[in-house]
């Protein structure tokens, strides 16, 4: 990619970051599945990485990138729940 498509790219994504911005919301992009603040993205952009078109990224909630892990947590937790239990059967027995 050469600079002036590299330009190109980061201008077309401005309005959408500077959106996000204004809006409190954060940039998720699909393609990959990536969360970015908007001043993380602008970053990563003027380092030359991310640059993909805007169309790959989506204006979200960043109470949804907490709640993502909350999910992931809460799962484990469950898991290593199940994991005691059985281990404190099995060592009950013994």
């Amino acid at each position: 990619m050469n600079e002036r498509t590299r330009q190109d790219v980061r201008d077309e994504c401005e309005p959408l970051i500077a959106q996000a911005e204004r809006d409190g919301m954060w940039l998720w992009c699909h393609y990959q599945s990536i969360w970015f603040t908007p001043a993380d993205l602008r970053a990563q952009q003027a380092n030359q990485k991310f640059l993909w078109s805007v169309d790959q990224f989506h204006l979200r909630s960043p109470d949804e990138y907490i709640e993502q892990y909350e999910e992931k947590v809460a799962t484990a937790d469950e898991l290593l729940k199940r994991a005691r239990d059985k281990f404190n059967a099995w060592n009950a027995g013994r």
